[in-house]
């Protein structure tokens, strides 16, 4: 029997004079799927899990239906690439491109390589779903071997995602990652991506593909508020690596003074070897109201001073205010709030040498 008579997705596709088999992400190759340690059990492109959406607030709830940190990582040979999917929940803001809220961008390695190779991000023609579908997204020219890495959109979502490989190529699970178990990282905007040109270019991101790990992204804009369903989500994990930083979402001091402590002991009476970084908001230090950041800092830095005096050995603390120093600092945002790449490679250039010591790196 043949396989394309009874499922089209099988069916050969002509791009650009290339022939794409096409493969479902969640259905034909849940295994290449990343970031998603609740979705893939519920098979839903979902960072939150179906039985605990009523449990999160409203607006985590539709947040949870980004993408933001997913991502398709896989071993070719082929020598073009394409994907086609339907963009979904894509928010529509000013100040985030809509290659971060609807695109996708893909990195490539050769075996053995330390650095990834950008290969190209898709562009539309307007917000239609049918103009992401079917296009040429990179190729290599040859038969080369490589292990490809597929971001997903930040601030929008899919409804259905399919990969095409050229017809005849290998197409197999990529290795185990250097750092056998994810990194995940809870926080704001900032976390969830904001101005960031396309998906790959977020700081944690950055900081994932730089270690070879992969990346869970619990970032959730305006919403990431140190609830204790979310910290017993984050518990019920199994991680290399926690880092969070949802300073700019707390309304009040006195709501972060609340939760913030008590946030960090949900998971550490879990976890009580796993690598904690700690996060203050990097940006909003130009503001007139710097006495009020500051105590904020304090009720954060507190919370990492409380557990090295109970003797915790796997805390650490990044002082907000430093992560985008250096020349030019103003040109780090695209509003004073949300980094752009430029802020995003500043954030990455601190966290990285924490993150490291904190996996013994």
């Amino acid at each position: 029997m043949n396989i394309a008579e009874i499922d089209s997705n099988y069916a050969s596709v002509t791009v650009e004079g290339y022939d794409f088999i096409f493969y479902d992400a969640m259905k034909d190759v849940p295994d290449m799927l990343e970031g998603l340690p609740f979705g893939k059990k519920d098979g839903k492109y979902c960072r939150v899990p179906q039985n605990k959406l009523d449990l999160v607030s409203a607006g985590v709830r539709g947040l949870s239906w980004n993408t933001a940190g997913v991502k398709l990582r896989f071993v070719s040979n082929t020598p073009a690439l394409t994907v086609r999917y339907t963009p979904a929940h894509t928010l529509d803001i000013d100040n985030i491109p809509f290659t971060t809220r609807a695109g996708v961008d893909v990195y490539r390695r050769k075996a053995g390589e330390e650095v990834f190779i950008h290969c190209g991000t898709l562009r539309y023609n307007g917000n239609s779903a049918e103009s992401v579908k079917n296009a040429l997204l990179c190729k290599s020219g040859n038969d080369t071997l490589y292990e490809y890495l597929i971001n997903f959109p930040l601030y929008g979502g899919v409804s259905d995602f399919s990969v095409g490989i050229v017809k005849g190529s290998v197409f197999e699970t990529a290795p185990q990652h250097k750092v056998e178990k994810p990194v995940l990282f809870y926080g704001s905007s900032i976390t969830h991506g904001s101005a960031a040109s396309r998906p790959g270019m977020n700081y944690c991101s950055r900081v994932c593909r730089a270690l070879d790990a992969e990346e869970i992204n619990l970032g959730f804009a305006g919403n990431a508020k140190g609830e204790d369903i979310m910290a017993e989500l984050i518990a019920s994990l199994d991680l290399a690596a926690f880092v969070y930083d949802y300073d700019h979402n707390a309304p009040t001091l006195e709501h972060l003074e609340a939760t913030h402590s008590r946030f960090f002991n949900i998971i550490r009476e879990k976890h009580p070897e796993l690598p904690v970084i700690i996060m203050n908001r990097p940006s909003g230090w130009e503001s007139d109201n710097i006495e009020a950041l500051r105590k904020r800092r304090d009720v954060i830095f507190a919370t990492y001073e409380e557990a090295k005096k109970k003797g915790d050995k796997n805390v650490w603390f990044i002082e907000g205010e430093t992560l985008f120093d250096g020349p030019d600092r103003f040109d780090c945002t695209s509003d004073l709030t949300h980094p752009n790449d430029c802020g995003f490679e500043r954030m990455y250039l601190k966290v990285m040498p924490v993150i490291k010591e904190a996996l013994k790196i």
